[in-house]
């Protein structure tokens, strides 16, 4: 049994382990908080080059993120404005005409001289987790309408549209450990067949625009994540077999979790 894991759990013994379950939203994920939002990378640089829509989704990339933009000498910049955060797409289906007008010229203040937009954010039809039985149903038409507008005014403005699909979520971490009981067949199927079937309507809607919109490409955070058994993987083995988790809670990669996934990021922004 590795050195981290006990009968009580998960036991943080080394610094490596305890980095990969610390809370990253209680260090404002490793970036340089404001009134306004978040910045991070190349903090000496004056304008923004990447800007990261969304939420705490995308907020969990900052770390892995800020490490890779400092080596380029960029900077980049996730509005949190009390006005704007909880309808960071505008996309909510009570968005009002005013609140629309007020977000566009948001945006395009905060992403002027900016290479590419970067948005990543929550999507699940269930209560709380993915991979729990579905208890909520597709979102209705009006969300993807609103979700296709906001795309096609945010390519208007940057040369690249990065979207971050659902992220898949650990049901054998933080406070799900031990509550496959609350499902139909008692286990918990983690399989990729099961996350893409519950997310395929938003999936679909995705490679739609992507076909349609060249500026616009899709990144498939579950593709880092896969086992040889086609199901996910929700640790790795480090030095002396001492195994290192990918998610810091239920729901949320931690650094290492998100390294390859930012990569792929960069990658994408010319």
């Amino acid at each position: 049994m590795p050195n981290e894991i006990s009968k009580f759990g998960l036991n943080p013994r080394s610094i490596v382990f305890s980095e990969s379950v610390r809370d990253l939203a209680r260090d404002n994920y490793d970036s340089d908080r404001r009134e306004k939002g978040y910045y991070f990378g190349d903090l000496s640089q004056r304008k923004n080059d990447l800007l990261l829509l969304g939420d705490s989704h995308a907020r969990m990339l900052m770390p892995s993120l800020g490490e890779l933009l400092e080596l380029k000498k960029w900077r980049g910049f996730h509005p949190y404005e009390k006005k704007f955060k909880t309808n960071f797409l505008a996309i909510n289906p009570n968005t009002e005409e005013s609140f629309l007008k007020a977000w566009h010229k948001q945006i395009k203040i905060d992403s002027d001289g900016a290479k590419a937009i970067l948005i990543s954010f929550r999507h699940s039809r269930s209560k709380d987790n993915y991979f729990y039985d579905p208890l909520l149903p597709d979102l209705p038409q009006v969300f993807f309408d609103n979700f296709e507008s906001s795309i096609l005014y945010l390519s208007s403005l940057v040369p690249k549209i990065l979207m971050v699909a659902p992220f898949p979520e650990s049901p054998y971490w933080g406070p799900n450990i031990g509550r496959s009981f609350f499902q139909r067949e008692n286990w918990f199927d983690t399989s990729v067949s099961k996350y893409i079937s519950l997310h395929q309507k938003f999936l679909n809607h995705l490679e739609k625009i992507a076909s349609v919109n060249s500026s616009f490409e899709i990144i498939y955070p579950h593709h880092f994540l896969i086992n040889q058994d086609a199901h996910f993987s929700y640790y790795f083995s480090g030095e002396r077999k001492s195994v290192i988790p990918y998610y810091y809670d239920d729901d949320h990669l931690n650094k290492f979790g998100c390294k390859e996934i930012a990569q792929e990021i960069i990658s994408g922004i010319k």
